[in-house]
């Protein structure tokens, strides 16, 4: 049973993270930087996806860095951060959230080609047509990502 409730819990920081995700690409791109251009929100959307896969890396690196300080070394600084990336990788990972947030957009996607006029979703139309083609470059950059470090920890693999 506890095993269910973490996976529940993790389920929903992804959700949660999806939903910030969401708004982070229609209000901020879509409306605030692209101003509803279909063209240039596509492009920061794109961009948004590797920026946050290596930054993820980034900051899963700093953590372990800082908790091997902590071990040479225990000081309040880094005691301190440790919590604080302690508790922001204790959630979903931000590449789980775009994975949800991309099936939730998969769903709209088929909702609107089955019926173009569907209430919920028509206000939405362009914001929809600039993201489309993200869960393609997430596969691809996590995949891409995946494969250059699993390159530079074993090189002679390859």
């Amino acid at each position: 049973m506890q095993e269910f409730k973490r996976r529940v819990v993790y389920v929903l920081w992804a959700a949660a993270y999806a939903y910030g995700y969401f708004w982070l690409s229609f209000a901020v791109i879509f409306v605030g930087v692209a101003d509803e251009d279909v063209l240039v929100a596509t492009i920061w959307n794109l961009a948004l996806i590797p920026i946050i896969l290596i930054s993820e890396k980034v900051e899963i690196y700093i953590s372990c860095k800082i908790k091997s300080k902590i071990k040479k070394k225990p000081t309040i600084l880094m005691k301190s951060l440790n919590v604080l990336f302690d508790v922001l990788l204790w959630g979903a990972s931000f590449k789980s959230a775009l994975y949800f947030f991309y099936i939730g957009l998969i769903i709209c996607l088929a909702i609107v080609a089955a019926d173009p006029n569907f209430p919920a979703l028509t206000h939405i139309g362009d914001y929809l047509r600039s993201i489309r083609y993200g869960i393609l470059v997430l596969i691809a950059a996590d995949k891409f990502l995946e494969q250059v470090f699993k390159d530079l920890k074993n090189p002679a693999a390859r």
